[in-house]
C-alpha cells in the first residue's frame, strides 16, 4: 500500500495500518508487515512526532494536532505486531528520537528495546539520535530511502550467501555499509533488530 502526498496526512496513514491490521488478522501469524515513512520529524516539548503530508505548522498547537507523536504510532505497530512480524523504517529527520524523550539521552536501540518491547517488531532509523538524515536532490530521496530501494533492486552484493533470499541480517549489514559510504561517515543507521529470518526474495 503506498500513500502519496495527500493521501500520505496523518487520517491516511492511520487507515492504512488498520487495513493491514485486518489482512494481517486472517493469517497465521507468519505475515511480514513493512511500515515506511519517509518525510519529517520535529521535536515538541520533548515529544518526537512524525510530520506527514498536509501536517499544519502555522503553530505549535495546529503542528501537534496534525501531526503523529510517537506514543500513537508505536500502538498502531504493536497491533501489527499481535499477527505477524514487523519491519519499521523511518527515513525523517533525527529518527531515532521516535521512541520518545530527549532524543539524545539513550542510545537509539536501547531506547526502542525499551519501548518496542515485542519480539517480532524490528526498528531501522535512517539515523542515530543525534545526527541529521541527509537528502539529496540527485537522490531523489533521502539516504537512507535511497540505499533501501537500491537493496531492493537487485543490488549484488546484498545476497552474500547467494540463496535468492534477503534476510534480516544480510539487509542490515547492506544499509549500513551502504549509508556509511553514501553519507561518508556522517549518518548511522539506528537499529533494534528483534528477528532473523527471510524477508525478501532477492533481485525483485
Amino acid at each position: 500500500m503506498f500513500l502519496h502526498d495527500s493521501t500520505a496526512n496523518k487520517a491516511g496513514i492511520f487507515d492504512a495500518l488498520d487495513a493491514m491490521k485486518i489482512n494481517m488478522a486472517g493469517s497465521a501469524g507468519q505475515d511480514l508487515a513493512v511500515v515506511m515513512f519517509s518525510g519529517h520529524g520535529t521535536m515538541i516539548d520533548n515529544q518526537f512526532y512524525l510530520v506527514p503530508y498536509g501536517a499544519d505548522s502555522s503553530t505549535t498547537a495546529r503542528l501537534e494536532a496534525s501531526a503523529i507523536p510517537a506514543p500513537q504510532l508505536q500502538s498502531k505497530i504493536l497491533n501489527l505486531a499481535q499477527h505477524g512480524r514487523v519491519l519499521v523504517l523511518l527515513d525523517a529527520c533525527r529518527s531515532a528520537g521516535l521512541i520518545g524523550g530527549p532524543s539524545n539521552s539513550l542510545p537509539a536501540a536501547d531506547m526502542l528495546k525499551t519501548v518496542l518491547a515485542a519480539g517480532n517488531v524490528t526498528v531501522l532509523t535512517s539515523s542515530t539520535a543525534d545526527k541529521v538524515s541527509r537528502e539529496d536532490e540527485k537522490w531523489g530521496h533521502g539516504a537512507f530511502t535511497k540505499v533501501f530501494l537500491d537493496a531492493l533492486s537487485g543490488a549484488d552484493d546484498i545476497d552474500t550467501d547467494h540463496d535468492g533470499v534477503i534476510t534480516m541480517s544480510e539487509l542490515t549489514a547492506y544499509i549500513e555499509k551502504r549509508l556509511n559510504e553514501l553519507t561518508k561517515g556522517e549518518q548511522q543507521l539506528g537499529i533494534d533488530q528483534r528477528f532473523q529470518s527471510a524477508l525478501f526474495v532477492a533481485g525483485l
